[in-house]
């Protein structure tokens, strides 16, 4: 899937392998090396996303500030904007991947496509994309 943009995200799950394997196939992307904190308990991976980069995070101890945080989460982010060139084709390609669609919305310029938490590790995926000269959601709230 075409990305072209998406703040830094960090999202802590209960199993790395899986989640990076679920978002490598998803996005299209290769992950960097998994690297470990022993003193602080968790391991990460780093999954480049066009310009930005998602942290996946998993404790390994469950006393460990991501475990606690963990602790009655199967994830830990609410949402992940991405946008996107076309709308349509990535809705189409996420609900090919079996991600269910729940919502649209048209806000000042912008397109949105939200997908079911229950599918992407208990957060939701927003799909946005910009028409005109916007070059982001802040802009385009600016704009109105």
């Amino acid at each position: 899937m075409k990305v072209e943009g998406v703040d830094h995200i960090h999202i802590a799950v209960n199993d790395l392998d899986k989640a990076s394997k679920f978002f490598c196939d998803l996005f299209s992307t290769q992950p960097a090396q998994v690297k470990e904190d022993p003193e602080f308990g968790f391991k990460w991976q780093f999954l480049p996303l066009g310009n930005v980069v998602i942290e996946l995070m998993q404790a390994t101890s469950p006393n460990s500030p991501i475990g606690q945080f963990l602790k009655n989460r199967i994830g830990a982010v609410h949402a992940l904007s991405i946008k996107v060139p076309d709308i349509e084709k990535a809705i189409a390609e996420m609900q090919s991947k079996g991600l269910q669609l729940v919502s649209r919305a048209y806000v000042g310029g912008i397109k949105e496509a939200h997908f079911h938490p229950k599918d992407t590790f208990g957060f939701m995926i927003e799909l946005v994309e910009h028409k005109g000269k916007t070059g982001g959601t802040i802009q385009a709230q600016d704009e109105k």
